[in-house]
């Protein structure tokens, strides 16, 4: 088969999906946590959709949207945010080159080539080795250079190095020869579509894909060291080139440096100068090297002096980054600390990530919220900061606080210049915190407006459901037919996972967007061709729990929630294996529904006792945690029930999606890991035989 054959293949399609879901680029997923949840609903179709598109010639590439990131010299980092469907696209050609340089790549390791190094497995779900591994090794190999008399040392660096890759050079390093033009033509129509202003060169920065790719274009220059003087190390751009003498250091960097003009690659001469190395530290240079261990912040004297050690004299500035990150990304909420991090935010914007998640972790807090408001109001020159500053306010204030920042947030909506992305996201956060409905109106009839995928789409997942808001009614259904597939999924999912009747948004079905559809069909929102649903409840319970054959039940018991029982487990069924995290808050939900029928079927058929109550004397829910508090009725009744489903329950309030830190030990909060989910999938088949038992003795 032909290279474009192999790329658009279901198969390579589905792994380029599954190393996407795998890669380690967090911060970059992190827009598109929900998004990823949505397309796996009906993963199989959309991509064999996706697959016929790009056969048949009718996929097309969406325009990039980007972020720009503080760095420390004053200027920024652009990240390119890309559609889900050109990622899935942009991995599966990074799957192609993989076969192709994998043992090409192979060579170069030994001498020195540490970055985006391959898994060993072809076709592992993983793409790279864990680059924790690859930076340790970078490490390894200067220690062991300058160990081995190599001591003079020079700091190579490549300015804009994803932005300055020919597109040409990409397509070049795989078909020397002109050969495969039907994928390389693909790949360059899609790389010029990614780049701003269409131009011929730079790859989007953000996905791991395009690191693979700029390796690639790299090889040449690698392989050009191999036989040198001078020892060669690199890990992504920074190199480092290591002699014995000034002179031979020098030559490798004269040569080095017409390597990369030659490919269109520009130094920064910034960074650039020959040093002899004094020490192993003084030889790795300015990048972080730190490796203590988590087991220090049992003791916070040296804590506290770690943390003092990384600022000035004065407590003014910062001048350890690397340290102070450290603290603020381990530590446990401190009043001192947080002293010391309000008073510097403004003084070290290229760290404002950091400040943000260690603000994040106090909660509500009138001292983060009056300083976040004087910051704002002094404004910023980043887009990226004053966005930041915005959603840290809608997270830090209380009620009272947030009716006070709502008009000065309308108000600096409406003076904004077109729509930078990470201001209007953080506006609109604020919004939605909101109970005043003329606000919330406002915020659904601006984003019904916003061009920019990303905006709409980490705006929407957070957005809280107003039936009885026409501005809501009209912006899903507006988006359910949206062109960005990104934002059509997303739709779909938020209408199945807040359980809201599809028929509220008047929307034809034919309108809708393909991918959309298929995901409100698996969900069983509406009917018509596509994938469907897998078997019924009971199939679906019996089936993920091991039990020994399916309840017929479930239909009775849950009555009108059945419906979006099963859309709950049908979503926890999709991220079961890609993100267990989700598949546990997805089963928690559908535990809720279960229990409160189970109590209120039991409330029904014994009204003389005292069973616990699911609704509050003035007709709210009463919350899941109340239901299986210590002293409760199912504890206290149905004690093998109550442990099984109350442990689920207690491990899902300690996920990153549920809360920063644990209540009551303050303990950070853990993401679910693959061992420890099958142990709760062990937790609940036990729960759901008690269940059963009970629905048998009782006759429900």
């Amino acid at each position: 088969m032909s290279a474009f054959t192999d790329l658009y293949s279901f198969n390579n399609l589905k792994l380029a999906w599954q190393r996407i879901r795998t890669g380690q680029n967090t911060f970059y997923k992190s827009f598109y946590r929900h998004t990823y949840d949505a397309y796996a609903i009906s993963l199989e179709k959309n991509l064999q959709l996706l697959s016929d598109s790009i056969r048949t010639s009718v996929f097309q590439p969406s325009s990039s949207e980007r972020i720009f990131i503080p760095k420390n010299n004053g200027l920024q980092r652009p990240i390119t945010l890309l559609c889900i469907e050109d990622q899935i696209v942009l991995q599966a050609i990074a799957n192609i080159y993989a076969i192709k340089f994998r043992s090409k790549r192979k060579l170069v390791y030994d001498m020195g080539v540490c970055s985006n190094r391959l898994n060993r497995n072809p076709s592992s779900i993983f793409f790279y080795e864990r680059w924790q591994d690859s930076w340790q090794l970078f490490k390894k190999t200067v220690f062991s250079n300058y160990d081995a008399g190599f001591r003079y040392v020079a700091d190579f660096d490549l300015s804009a190095f994803f932005d300055t890759i020919s597109h040409d050079l990409i397509v070049k390093q795989y078909a020397p020869k002109s050969g495969n033009k039907d994928f390389c033509d693909f790949v360059k129509v899609c790389l010029k579509t990614w780049t701003p202003e269409n131009y011929t060169h730079g790859i989007p920065q953000g996905p791991n894909a395009s690191s693979f790719l700029a390796e690639c274009v790299l090889l040449p220059i690698d392989k050009a060291f191999e036989n040198s003087v001078c020892k060669y190390v690199r890990y992504v751009d920074d190199i480092r080139i290591m002699g014995k003498s000034y002179n031979d250091v020098h030559n490798g960097v004269v040569n080095l440096d017409t390597l990369c003009r030659a490919r269109g690659l520009i130094p920064h001469s910034g960074k650039f100068g020959i040093k002899q190395a004094k020490s192993r530290t003084d030889a790795l240079g300015s990048m972080p090297s730190l490796s203590y261990s988590e087991d220090l912040f049992k003791y916070p004297v040296k804590t506290r002096k770690i943390f003092y050690s990384s600022l000035t004299n004065k407590k003014d500035h910062i001048r350890d980054p690397s340290r102070f990150k450290y603290i603020l990304y381990r530590s446990n909420p401190d009043e001192e600390f947080l002293r010391h991090a309000l008073r510097l935010i403004p003084r070290h914007p290229e760290l404002i990530d950091t400040f943000a998640f260690y603000l994040s972790r106090f909660g509500q807090r009138r001292k983060i919220t009056n300083q976040l408001i004087r910051l704002l109001k002094v404004g910023s020159p980043f887009e990226y900061i004053e966005g930041n500053y915005w959603l840290l306010l809608a997270s830090s204030s209380s009620q009272t606080q947030i009716a006070k920042v709502i008009y000065p947030a309308i108000n600096r909506h409406k003076q904004l210049n077109g729509h930078p992305l990470m201001i209007c996201i953080g506006i609109y956060n604020v919004l939605n915190e909101s109970k005043d409905l003329k606000v919330f109106n406002y915020l659904c009839k601006s984003l019904k407006k916003e061009t920019m995928f990303s905006i709409r789409t980490n705006v929407l997942a957070k957005l809280t459901p107003k039936s009885n808001s026409l501005a809501f009614r009209r912006l899903i259904k507006t988006c359910l037919q949206d062109s960005s597939i990104d934002v059509a999924v997303l739709s779909a999912w938020y209408i199945g996972y807040h359980g809201l009747p599809i028929d509220k948004f008047k929307v034809d079905q034919s309108s809708i967007a393909p991918q959309a559809l298929n995901i409100l069909i698996s969900l069983g929102i509406v009917k018509g061709k596509g994938p469907s649903l897998v078997g019924s409840l009971g199939i679906l319970v019996s089936r993920r729990l091991n039990l020994k054959k399916p309840w017929s039940g479930w239909k009775r018991f849950l009555s009108v929630d059945y419906k979006h029982c099963h859309r709950l487990f049908v979503l926890a069924e999709k991220a079961f294996d890609e993100s267990p995290t989700t598949w546990m808050g997805c089963m928690d939900s559908f535990n809720d529904l279960v229990i409160r029928h189970l109590l209120e079927q039991l409330s029904a058929k014994y009204p003389s006792l005292k069973i616990q109550k699911t609704i509050s004397k003035n007709g709210e829910l009463i919350d899941f945690g109340v239901i299986l508090q210590p002293g409760s009725y199912l504890e206290r009744n149905e004690p093998n029930l109550h442990k099984f489903f109350n442990n689920f329950h207690l491990r899902r309030n300690k996920l990153p999606t549920s809360h920063a830190k644990d209540k009551k030990t303050q303990a950070v909060s853990r993401a679910l890991g693959r061992q420890e989910r099958n142990e709760y999938v062990n937790t609940l088949k036990k729960g759901y035989n008690e269940f059963f038992k009970i629905v048998g003795r009782e006759g429900l």
